[in-house]
């Protein structure tokens, strides 16, 4: 074996390496395809002449290919019982969810059709407890850790109710269509079950109005989501400060989306691209024409008197790699909504995605080591994994399409076909 092929098959082993000669590696957080040329190594490392391409033939490649770029999730347990890949829930925190307004969730299929409003889809994963004010969850609920789901507020969920704690609200009602278990106390002035109601062998149950019939057992909740080993997105940035098609549009790392003033729209042609941050004190349109990939070394900031707003042409695509976070104090709104899987956005903070306006992602949002802060109400069309949730308000329209793992694809007719952990939603096996 000649050094220059020893060379490239260390660079693929160690992961630093996405280049169009071909190398395909599996992550402890999924699996790193081919991304068409741009080499993630020291600057001074030497890359093999037959791997290293002019930035013309990378952007090609880049332009050639459609969907992400990694292929992350959240880890949920598929209808063929391992974990796999895509994202399974409308929004999936692996630690505490709280919301102090009113959760909405509901459903659709992107490669069928836009979003209709009222479609019962849609799960809702929390790793350590769910504060809910007043919840309509479309589909399934998930709740592991002892603090359970303390109400303040009315809960109606579409599919089925798996809850490691206890189910407290003495004023409100629980409505849940498909199967409920409950390891914990159950206190509530009201409780509807369509399907079968398991509950925590030595657990309390109080209900004012009358429990449906129950089934005495023990409850094990598995793991929902995953936030463990997440993307190193510091590494890919700093690689993208080296190796970048910025000089092929004029673009600016450090001045080229800082806005100050005024008002200003800037077009994205295909092709990978690196600023050191987002800022916008007006208006700031970012226009995405072909498949970009944007890294940003630090963050968002989006001041009160500013805007931000990141739309796609209809056959475009964006990756967006952000290390740190983003602090919308202006609305912000990324992605169309029509097409959630076109935006694959990834936050690498530990710290909160803030935001004081409203704001609407139409994407996937994968941010394991971030907490969602929204207070004045916060969209999402497509699926997000979050460490932990804060928020007001939330409507969330998980888009089907996203789980792209063949188990949870998987055709059915009813829960039947399914798993016991899953339901059959609009024909396919998910949580």
């Amino acid at each position: 074996m000649t050094a220059r092929l020893l060379r490239r098959r260390a660079v693929c082993i160690s992961l630093l390496l996405i280049s169009s000669a071909g190398c395909s590696s599996e992550l402890t957080y999924g699996r790193l395809r081919d991304a068409g040329g741009l080499v993630l190594v020291d600057a001074q490392t030497e890359r093999d002449a037959d791997s290293a391409s002019p930035p013309d033939a990378r952007s090609s490649d880049l332009c050639s290919r459609r969907g992400p770029l990694l292929e992350l999730g959240d880890f949920a347990p598929a209808a063929c019982g391992t974990t796999s890949r895509g994202f399974h829930y409308a929004l999936a925190a692996c630690e505490g969810f709280v919301s102090s307004g009113l959760t909405e969730v509901d459903g659709f299929d992107s490669r069928i059709a836009p979003y209709v409003a009222g479609q019962h889809s849609g799960a809702l994963a929390a790793g350590n407890g769910l504060y809910l004010t007043t919840g309509d969850i479309g589909g399934s609920v998930w709740i592991t850790g002892s603090a359970g789901t303390p109400l303040t507020g009315d809960l109606t969920v579409g599919g089925n109710l798996f809850d490691e704690g206890p189910l407290q609200g003495p004023e409100h009602t629980v409505t849940v269509a498909g199967d409920a278990h409950v390891a914990g106390d159950v206190r509530l002035a009201e409780l509807r079950v369509g399907g079968r109601f398991t509950l925590g062998r030595a657990a309390a149950l109080e209900v004012a109005a009358g429990a449906p019939p129950v089934t005495r057992a023990d409850v094990v909740v598995p793991k929902p989501a995953s936030c463990d080993a997440p993307l190193d997105i510091a590494s890919l940035t700093e690689a993208a400060s080296r190796d970048n098609d910025n000089t092929s549009i004029a673009l600016e790392a450090a001045s080229s989306l800082k806005l100050f003033d005024a008002q200003r729209e800037l077009s994205l042609p295909c092709g990978r691209y690196y600023v050191e941050d987002i800022y916008a004190a007006g208006a700031l349109t970012v226009r995405i024409r072909g498949h970009v990939v944007l890294y940003v070394r630090n963050g968002i900031v989006v001041e009160s008197t500013g805007a931000l707003t990141i739309r796609l042409d209809d056959e475009a695509e964006l990756d967006l790699f952000v290390q740190q976070g983003i602090s919308g104090l202006g609305p912000v709104q990324i992605g169309s909504p029509s097409a959630p899987t076109h935006t694959r956005l990834h936050f690498g903070v530990t710290g909160p995605l803030n935001f004081s306006a409203k704001a609407m992602f139409a994407a996937s949002l994968y941010a394991p080591r971030a907490q969602l802060v929204a207070h004045s109400g916060f969209e999402l069309f497509g699926a997000g994994l979050l460490q932990s949730v804060a928020s007001g308000p939330l409507t969330l329209h998980y888009d089907r399409a996203l789980a792209v793992d063949s188990c949870a694809a998987a055709r059915c007719s009813t829960n039947a076909d399914c798993p016991s952990n899953l339901r059959c939603d609009a024909l396919h096996c998910l949580p």
